[in-house]
């Protein structure tokens, strides 16, 4: 017994050192954090007020239809996958994440595995903007993608 209490405190102190005395993950940056602000950066508060005017059965329709997938209400209780119910507001009403998670090989492509698309009033005008943004996201990679492979077969021509 005493040999393992005493590799236990070895343990404690070793992950102690390597983290610079603070417990693990703090201080740990989200990898999107500056994806939520390049994505406010390119829609302007116009855009998130049309999304937010919208009813949200109209913001619901329009979600599924731009892809939107609908869960079983006891897994998430949104209704919507990617939305996540959060705490109440001062005026007493929830808030909804909007985060999108891509599968690995698109993760792998943009470098981060969340990202991030703010905090919306009803979870239909959250699931919308992640279906929206998703498929823009991912038009923006193919995109760059197509002109980093042009220019490297260009380098090599010449």
């Amino acid at each position: 017994e005493h040999a393992a209490l005493v590799y236990a405190r070895h343990v404690a102190e070793v992950g102690k050192r390597s983290r610079g005395g603070r417990r693990a993950g703090a201080g740990r940056k989200h990898a999107d954090a500056s994806e939520a602000e390049a994505w406010w950066n390119i829609h302007s508060s116009e855009n998130r007020a049309s999304v937010e005017a919208m009813s949200p059965e109209d913001a619901g329709e329009a979600a599924e239809k731009e892809g939107a997938v609908k869960v079983v209400k006891t897994l998430n209780p949104s209704g919507y996958k990617g939305v996540i119910k959060r705490a109440s507001t001062a005026e007493g009403g929830a808030t909804y994440s909007a985060l999108w998670h891509p599968c690995a090989s698109d993760a792998k492509r943009l470098g981060k595995t969340t990202l991030r698309f703010g905090l919306w009033s009803h979870p239909e005008h959250a699931a919308l903007v992640i279906a929206r943004e998703s498929k823009r996201v991912l038009e923006e990679a193919d995109a760059a993608e197509t002109a980093a492979a042009a220019t490297a077969a260009v380098e090599r021509a010449a």
